[in-house]
């Protein structure tokens, strides 16, 4: 079996492959105003719609790296909406943002244990004052 070795570059462009894969299609769905997208389902049935849910659930890749990163947002898109009832184009937009603005940290030389730090620290303060909020 061959062993096959990512350069830093190549990976980071298949994980923006990937975000743009599942992105752009979900986003262009949001707002009253938004877009229609067509896609296939698992049973190769061709179905147009506005829903991010239906669009996040048949979306796949050959590429094992973009098909990590669609599966990673994906998961979390469908959580929430499993917990909220909505909110899954909102979940991909905010990981499009978070994931592409951490690459960007990362390319001006801050560690991704940093940033990875950072986003839970966020994200732990920002539940808080969710928690508050509700009360």
């Amino acid at each position: 079996m061959t062993k096959v070795v990512f350069e830093k570059k190549d990976i980071r462009d298949r994980i923006i492959s990937g975000l743009d894969f599942i992105a752009n299609p979900v986003i262009s769905t949001l707002s009253p105003r938004g877009n229609n997208v067509l896609i296939e389902d698992d049973n190769g049935q061709h179905l147009m719609t506005n829903d991010g849910v239906t669009i996040a659930k048949n979306l796949s890749s050959s590429d094992e790296i973009e098909e990590s990163i669609i599966n990673i947002i994906k998961e979390a898109s469908l959580r929430t909406n499993s917990e909220a009832g909505d909110g899954t184009t909102t979940t991909v937009l905010l990981s499009s943002v978070l994931i592409r603005e951490a690459l960007r940290l990362v390319d001006e030389g801050q560690s991704w244990i940093d940033v990875r730090n950072e986003l839970n620290t966020m994200g732990t303060s920002l539940l808080a004052e969710i928690e508050k909020s509700r009360v």
